[in-house]
């Protein structure tokens, strides 16, 4: 049967295999997005997948309480509005959002 390996998963898997050997481009047939906006897009997925359960959330948060901002970092909290968070809800996702750059940018 020919068609059992067109499950989503194995079309995943065979896709990641060209993208980790860098001969599947993350932008095929280009992009509009800025370099600051290619690297907030899979930082936000990750924050989005963390945001499914609050243990995740606690724990990209932890990351980035102890993470140093560099000044990339600071672009990215200004482009989001969270430089300066003022209630506790942006604090908590400012936190949660450097635990993501910290994750995403380490992998």
């Amino acid at each position: 049967n020919e068609w059992k390996s067109n499950s989503k998963q194995h079309l995943q898997e065979t896709l990641d295999k060209f993208k980790e050997e860098g001969l599947l481009p993350d932008y095929p047939f280009g992009t509009d997005f800025t370099e600051l906006e290619k690297r907030v897009v899979p930082v936000l997925q990750e924050l989005k997948s963390a945001n499914k359960s609050k243990g995740a959330l606690l724990k990209l948060a932890l990351k980035g309480l102890g993470a140093s901002v560099e000044e990339s970092d600071v672009e990215v909290l200004k482009r989001l509005g969270l430089e300066n968070p003022q209630s506790f809800k942006d604090k908590i996702t400012q936190l949660a959002l450097l635990g993501a750059l910290r994750v995403v940018c380490n992998e």
